[in-house]
């Protein structure tokens, strides 16, 4: 728009105000704002400051006048149709809208799935579950709504994905009564398992926009009120309940894992030969079937390397010409390059299947399979490999129904 300078600010609520100034000083003059990287609400406030009976009078002398008008937003969120005064100021004022002040990613999530025990401590069998819009409760002193979970001395564990609007940092902000924590993409940012009144909790981490990336949060309640909340900010979007349109849920398993090695409260006699992997325990944060899966700590070194977890004489019907079979997760943001399922016979005869992870799909199980040699040899050692490149990294892998 000719004679118009434009002037943006984006401020740390993430709202976004834009300065106009209209320098002709006989024309109104009229035009298209268009926006991007800033997704607002379906309306922004205008206010306008120019001269109106008085054409010579100068901006705040008498016969000036501000207008305050609503303008509704067009073209899919991102354009505004405009009339600026002769020789005036306006100033447009924009929230970021639900969907979070950025468009990556498919925004289409259904929330996340609720798991509710009556215990405080996340043990047994859920009581039931259900798929929660958002975390954003407030009970009271009341009950939660799930049949046979009482007021006090019960527990939630809500699991899925959570999906990045933008690239940059995350803050996630949980407030709570009583104790709560929150991981995302394999890494505790939240931990205050403690009993006290509502209080807010926050933790940082760097997500890239369209990414979804794995958010487990765990909460119990003792007594008295409860109130379980979970929140977010990043660039260009100030504090908001994480939104429904970005979280999907976990998905549930139906029946139990009926692998040789299904993980579901046991290591299987599984053991590490390698100081990059620091620990392994059957686990209940994610399953390929089942309940329980595998859980593997890695502490990758600062040149390549792999980290191996094997069974030794994994038995005897496990024998030439069978195929195994195994499922693995990783996240996304690891160093890993490959992951290795291998078989080593009694004769000496090593058979392994090398994957390189740009073949596989990060956040997501995965399935990788070996074919035992037709030697006559029984396998003395199953085992899996994780290969990474240069460079520290410690995060979480999972591994589930091996089978044969």
């Amino acid at each position: 728009m000719p004679y118009v300078s434009a002037y943006s600010v984006k401020k740390p609520d993430g709202k976004l105000h834009v300065l106009l100034l209209n320098k002709h000083r006989d024309s109104a003059i009229t035009g298209n704002l268009a926006l991007a990287g800033f997704t607002p609400q379906a309306s922004a406030t205008l206010y306008q400051f120019g001269k109106t009976q008085d054409t010579n009078a100068s901006l705040g002398q008498t016969g000036s006048a501000i207008d305050v008008q609503t303008l509704a937003v067009s073209n899919a969120a991102t354009n505004f149709s405009l009339a600026l005064p002769a020789y005036s100021v306006s100033l447009l004022t924009m929230t970021p809208g639900s969907g979070g002040g950025g468009t990556g990613g498919a925004n289409n999530g259904t929330g996340l799935r609720g798991s509710y025990f009556n215990n405080r401590t996340l043990t047994g069998a859920a009581t039931g579950t259900r798929t929660d819009a958002t975390v954003g409760f407030d009970w009271g002193t009341g009950a939660p709504g799930v049949a046979g979970i009482g007021v006090d001395n019960f527990s939630v564990r809500w699991e899925g994905q959570v999906e990045a609007p933008v690239t940059g940092s995350y803050t996630f902000t949980t407030n709570s009564d009583d104790g709560v924590r929150l991981s995302v993409n394999g890494s505790q940012i939240i931990n205050n398992w403690t009993d006290h009144g509502p209080i807010d909790d926050s933790g940082t981490i760097t997500l890239t926009a369209g990414q979804k990336y794995d958010l487990k949060m765990e909460f119990y309640e003792a007594g008295g009120g409860a109130v379980a909340k979970l929140d977010w900010l990043y660039p260009g979007q100030g504090r908001q309940r994480v939104p429904q349109t970005r979280l999907y849920p976990a998905t549930t398993t139906t029946g139990g894992d009926t692998a040789v090695y299904n993980f579901e409260a046991t290591t299987h006699g599984f053991v590490t030969s390698d100081q990059d992997i620091s620990g392994i325990a059957s686990s209940a944060d994610r399953a390929s079937a089942g309940a329980n899966a595998l859980w593997v700590n890695l502490n990758t070194g600062t040149t390549s390397g792999y980290g191996t977890l094997y069974k030794p004489n994994p038995g005897p019907n496990l024998t030439g010409g069978k195929t195994v079979t195994s499922r693995v997760w990783f996240p996304v943001g690891s160093n890993l390059n490959a992951i290795q399922l291998f078989v080593h016979q009694a004769n000496g005869t090593w058979k392994g299947n090398h994957v390189g992870t740009g073949t596989l799909t990060p956040n997501a199980w995965n399935t990788i399979t070996v074919t035992v040699p037709n030697t006559g040899s029984a396998v003395g050692t199953l085992g899996l490999q994780f290969h990474y490149d240069a460079g520290p990294w410690s995060g979480a892998c999972y591994i589930d129904s091996i089978n044969w």
